[in-house]
């Protein structure tokens, strides 16, 4: 019995991490509507494209830094707004670098 309910916890694990990154590849769409500069679509489009492919995991650690890729999407979200009244996107651009790094990050907690 044990084992079963240690399943079932597991899958719901992997069903939330999946809900998370769908969710967060939901808000990268949003950004790509929000933002005027063609390059950074360009860099929201690949990043997208990364986040449909990445595996659910169980994995702490992982979890954790799906939650961190949703607050740094969030962070994205306000710099583009900042970006858009002044039409510089040195904050937006140097957060997108941080979301890629903790993209990287996470895909490496997955390796451990």
């Amino acid at each position: 019995m044990l084992f079963s309910k240690k399943s079932k916890r597991s899958d719901d694990t992997l069903k939330d991490n999946k809900k998370t990154i769908d969710y967060n590849a939901a808000l990268i769409d949003v950004l790509i509507v929000m933002v005027d500069d063609e390059s950074i679509k360009a860099k929201f489009e690949e990043i997208k494209h990364n986040m449909l492919y990445l595996e659910t995991s169980y994995n702490d650690k992982v979890i954790q830094a799906d939650k961190k890729i949703g607050d740094m999407i969030g962070d994205i979200k306000v710099a583009i707004n900042k970006a858009q009244k002044t039409n510089d996107y040195a904050e937006t651009n140097s957060l997108i670098n941080k979301l890629e790094q903790l993209i990287a990050e996470r895909n490496a907690y997955l390796k451990k």
